[in-house]
């Protein structure tokens, strides 16, 4: 269950959800990179997403959730059963911290989630 966006980057592609769809909406305007808003992370479809990464050599997921039993997690398992060799990067909180502030703002600049922090980390990998 996602949402996918073709961008004109042809190697590169977003993944997130939730909160972080702003931040991504955002870069998307400013660089047109490819991206996939998910409405849920469990159970993915891996045949059908599969069909639209194959396109991509290097997928960022951006997420607000420590990582784990996320969606990088979901990527990273899908990936290693289907023996993909493209490379995945992740930007989320390395470490729990209680100062969220009072806006999404804060917690996404702490945490690098925000689009400046965004858009810097695709310049490093397209």
């Amino acid at each position: 269950d996602f949402y996918y966006k073709k961008g004109d980057y042809k190697k590169t592609i977003i993944l997130t959800y939730g909160g972080p769809s702003q931040e991504i909406l955002k870069v998307y305007r400013k660089k047109n990179v490819s991206f996939i808003l998910f409405n849920k992370l469990h159970p993915l479809d891996a045949n059908l997403l599969n069909k639209v990464l194959n396109d991509y050599q290097k997928i960022l997921v951006v997420e607000d959730h420590l990582n784990g039993n996320n969606l990088y997690s979901s990527i990273c398992e899908m990936f290693f059963n289907h023996r993909s060799d493209q490379k995945i990067y992740s930007l989320s909180p390395k470490n729990f911290n209680l100062k969220v502030g009072r806006k999404p703002d804060y917690f996404y600049k702490a945490h690098m989630l925000d689009e400046q922090s965004i858009l810097k980390k695709l310049e490093t990998i397209i």
